[in-house]
């Protein structure tokens, strides 16, 4: 079981307080000591059980340091005040010279106390995540780091008198010092899939208007066969019914043939012929040779 002892100046002796309230849970069950006035104040706001020293002034950094010499202490949690003189300042020089001597961890501090602390944490931290894949931290071997990371604060949380009785992930970091590259090669990553999914769009792309194209050229090459069998027929079809009304009457088709050609020659009001007037050209407007209309039947 971890021994641990408290001791406050004066002015510290709130902090100690809400420290120990704060953690109580941390430090139920464990064999715990103080100076008189210490404890006294820590007993008046928690459950914990405290065996308390007479006052500091008056010995009680003695009696903690006969615990220190006689190696049945773990840790102090001393939180001195360092701009008030003490009256009992060699006590506390004495105190502090036998935890150097046997080696008992001393918190003057709290912010020195959770540093320390919160280094051997991201220590153990460290150690597990650096063995595994992101997949892994992230997914399939979560437990089994929390677990590992317990294993390892176990005993180095004892020198701060702190018992580990469960770790939780609730994120992972990357460190600021690989926090940026790995971001750029994620980036390049992402940059190279996005490419490789442009090319091969593109290529698709290519394909499609390919095909689109060559049925297009086919549905025009088929329609222009078609027009051109449809027309084919039209003017084989017109040709053989000219041929026939023409072949009942010779002279009404000149006459037909020279229509069309004087509508040919005067389309439009600018159009200008200069011919001798006996020329076969005006050979029916003259009337000579005219056709007769064709007998009624």
């Amino acid at each position: 079981m971890l021994k641990i002892a408290f001791i406050a100046h004066d002015r510290k002796k709130e902090e100690m307080v809400n420290f120990v309230t704060a953690y109580e849970n941390v430090f139920t069950g464990l064999e715990l000591y103080s100076t008189g006035t210490t404890g006294q104040r820590i007993l008046d706001v928690t459950q914990l059980k405290i065996h308390r020293f007479m006052s500091g002034p008056l010995g009680g950094d003695q009696q903690i340091g006969s615990l220190v010499a006689q190696d049945e202490l773990d840790l102090i949690i001393f939180l001195r005040d360092p701009l008030m003189a003490q009256p009992h300042e060699p006590d506390i020089t004495a105190l502090l010279r036998l935890c150097d001597v046997y080696g008992i961890p001393v918190a003057t501090n709290i912010a020195t106390a959770e540093a320390r602390l919160t280094s051997v944490v991201q220590d153990a931290l460290n150690s597990e995540v650096t063995k595994r894949t992101v997949k892994d931290v992230l997914s399939t071997d979560r437990d089994k780091i929390m677990q590992g990371v317990q294993q390892r604060l176990v005993d180095d949380a004892k020198t701060f008198g702190i018992e580990i009785v469960d770790v939780r992930i609730k994120r992972v970091d990357f460190p600021p010092s690989v926090a940026d590259s790995v971001y750029q090669r994620m980036k390049s990553e992402r940059q190279q899939v996005a490419n490789e999914l442009r090319s091969t769009g593109g290529a698709e792309g290519e394909k499609i208007r390919a095909d689109a194209d060559r049925q297009r050229e086919v549905l025009i090459a088929e329609a222009y066969r078609d027009a051109q069998k449809i027309k084919g027929e039209g003017d084989a079809k017109a040709s053989a019914l000219y041929a026939e009304s023409f072949g009942r009457d010779v002279q009404f088709a000149q006459f037909y043939r020279n229509l069309d050609a004087y509508k040919a020659s005067f389309s439009k009001k600018s159009d200008v012929m200069v011919l001798d007037p006996s020329s076969e050209f005006f050979k029916t407007m003259r009337g000579t040779g005219a056709v007769a209309a064709p007998a009624k039947r």
